[in-house]
This record gives structure tokens, sequence and C-alpha cells, in this order.
């Protein structure tokens, strides 16, 4: 028997610009109650992103999806390679 995939309730777009100073992480967003994020990373670098004391890369021109949310602010990142270059990234919220 094949399950139906949820579908979400809420959902938000919206795009992240990484700090103007390598070394710091930025906020995914200020705020969005979300379940599930899904990171677009097409910025041509890879992302480090911090979630509490948990860390891991993003490589670039992928798709990543983080679940077992509550808010998509809880999400920190950085460009990993930590360029004082800015790079904008796009990502979606779900509530189910």
């Amino acid at each position: 028997m094949e399950r139906e995939a949820p579908v979400p309730r809420v959902s938000h777009w919206g795009s992240t610009d990484t700090a103007s100073e390598g070394t710091s992480f930025v906020p995914l967003c200020a705020d969005a109650p979300a379940e599930q994020v899904v990171i677009t990373n097409n910025t041509g670098t890879t992302l480090e992103v911090r979630s509490g004391a948990a860390r891991f890369f993003l490589p670039s021109s992928t798709l990543h999806v983080l679940r077992g949310l509550t808010n998509a602010r809880e999400l920190e990142l950085r460009r990993a390679d930590t360029s004082d270059a800015p790079v904008t990234l796009t990502w979606e919220t779900a509530l189910f």
C-alpha cells in the first residue's frame, strides 16, 4: 500500500544573505515556525550550518531537507570558506 506524502498546511519561501564578515554565522530567518526546512544551495560555495551544537556542510548545487525543527531560526549559517563576500541562498519552510 502506497502512502501519500503529507501536504504542508503552511509554507513560506525566503532568501538569506551570509554575513559580510565570513567568520560570523547568521540566522536563516528572524522567525518562521517550521517542522521542515528545504535549503537550496546554488551559491557556488559550500555553506556551514549549525543548529545548537550540531554542525554540517551543504555543498553548492544541492538541495537539503531538514526535519525535526520548531522554527527555522534554529538554523544559522555561514560560508564554509569564511570568505567576506556574501552569497544568497533560498529556502522554504513547512508546517504539517
